[in-house]
């Protein structure tokens, strides 16, 4: 089985400081479309709670990223062909329940391969 790490860090960073130091946390140059193309079939997934809104921030360590999921069921079935392994990156106590709560719901899905915190 053919995965990528981190698979979104190809996108822009929020705030434009972290592009200086890209070398640091960009793992992948290809975007998902071109990352099926070449074979990958188990994708790693990174989010953090949006702080005001309810939403999921794709992110790398401290760097938030360009994308955002309404909830982790979206993530599940957009990888609906594909493996995918999801982790909280960061994230308090609240943040690790509202995940938790979301992770159960999506268990069922077969494609969801490891859910970590």
């Amino acid at each position: 089985m053919i995965g990528t790490h981190n698979s979104y860090t190809y996108l822009p960073a929020r705030n434009k400081i972290f592009e200086l130091f890209s070398f640091l946390w960009r793992t992948q140059v290809k975007d998902i479309r071109e990352q099926k193309v070449m074979g990958v079939t188990y994708f790693d997934i990174r989010v953090r709670k949006h702080p005001t809104r309810e939403s999921w921030i794709v992110c790398h360590g401290i760097v938030d990223l360009t994308l955002e999921f309404f909830n982790l069921e979206e993530i599940a079935i957009i990888f609906s062909n594909y493996n995918i392994r999801l982790i909280l990156e960061r994230g308090g106590f609240n943040e690790r329940i509202n995940f938790t709560k979301q992770a159960n719901k999506i268990l069922k899905f077969p494609n969801v391969k490891f859910i970590g915190i």
